[in-house]
């Protein structure tokens, strides 16, 4: 297992020192683009995200994404089709467990790159722009 990322470092003593965990700490991008690409899946731990960049960086390089069913991930990731979600710490480590085992269909890592694009920043500032241009509209005919 690689644990990559700046936070990386603050593991307990344990995972740092374990002898199946590679500790990278900060990568550059090129790093990332490797390593996600080259994953069996990513593992994305944190409970707390309100978007979740990580999965859909993992799922550009067409590497699922297991994670916990609660706020951005949730809404990114889409479970057994670009992922998988779950939701306790044993579910978790159940779900990595089997996937390391047996794998996966092809198919999830085709869907998670096409997924990624849905998040393709020219296509997010289009629909802000659109979203934007609607509301204008709408203000100039209140005349606002």
């Amino acid at each position: 297992m690689k644990v990559f990322g700046s936070k990386a470092p603050n593991l307990p003593g344990f995972l740092i020192h374990h002898s199946n965990i590679e500790v990278l700490g900060k990568v550059s991008d090129e790093e990332l683009i490797d390593l996600y690409s080259n994953a069996l899946f990513t593992l994305f731990t944190f409970t707390h995200e309100p978007f979740g960049y990580i999965p859909i960086e993992s799922m550009a390089c067409g590497t699922p994404v297991l994670t916990y069913n609660r706020q951005g991930p949730r809404e990114s990731v889409i479970n057994e089709n670009t992922g998988w979600l779950v939701r306790s710490d044993g579910e978790l480590l159940t779900m990595a467990v089997k996937l390391w085992k047996n794998g996966y269909s092809e198919e999830i890592r085709r869907n998670a790159r096409k997924r990624s694009l849905l998040y393709d920043v020219s296509k997010i500032a289009e629909q802000w722009q659109e979203l934007l241009k609607l509301h204008l509209e709408k203000d100039l005919r209140k005349g606002y």
